[in-house]
């Protein structure tokens, strides 16, 4: 088996389509992985509200998956995220979401060492299949192990705390995600 670390930033959107005419948008990002039948199959990963960027909200949210890459190549496997609009009175709204297969992220990154971050935009497809909007992201792979990589452990005096969101079942892929 060969698996990879895949970390994440959630960095920013542009130009999102706005959903909220009386107060300013909060908006905030579902992030998760699904396979070819659309099911999701880690934990979804969920940014703070930006209540300040209204269409431009800015997040810089870390998140982590270990991926085992035969199965990623071989189950279709798609870098999901949605991006939503809170509302105090009424459910929140999509206001789009984007979607990038895993091995078209691992094809961009290549061979390139483990301090190197590819950044990527995407355009936010809305419901209705319009392309409204950017997502800025950046990721980057660790080297390829043969066992999937140990969970991260918090050392004593550290400031930044890892929380372990789950795994699915099987060693598909295990969900981490960064907390500042």
């Amino acid at each position: 088996m060969a698996y990879r670390t895949f970390k994440l930033q959630i960095q920013s959107a542009q130009a999102l389509r706005y959903t909220n005419y009386i107060r300013g948008m909060r908006t905030y990002a579902y992030v998760f992985i699904c396979d070819r039948n659309d099911e999701c199959i880690s934990h979804k990963a969920k940014t703070e509200k930006d209540g300040d960027g209204d269409a431009n909200p800015k997040w810089n949210f870390d998140v982590m998956f270990s991926i085992d890459i035969p199965k990623a190549e071989q189950h279709s496997l798609t870098l999901v995220v949605k991006l939503m609009s809170h509302h105090s009175a009424r459910p929140d709204t999509l206001i789009g979401e984007v979607r990038v297969p895993i091995t078209e992220l691992l094809e961009w990154f290549g061979d390139a060492a483990e301090d190197v971050h590819k950044v990527v935009n995407r355009y936010v497809v809305t419901a209705k299949g319009v392309e409204q909007g950017t997502l800025t992201f950046s990721y980057n792979f660790g080297k390829t192990l043969q066992h999937p990589p140990p969970d991260p452990t918090p050392v004593k005096g550290q400031s930044k705390v890892w929380k372990i969101l789950g795994s699915v079942p099987g060693p598909l892929i295990d969900a981490v995600m960064y907390l500042a």
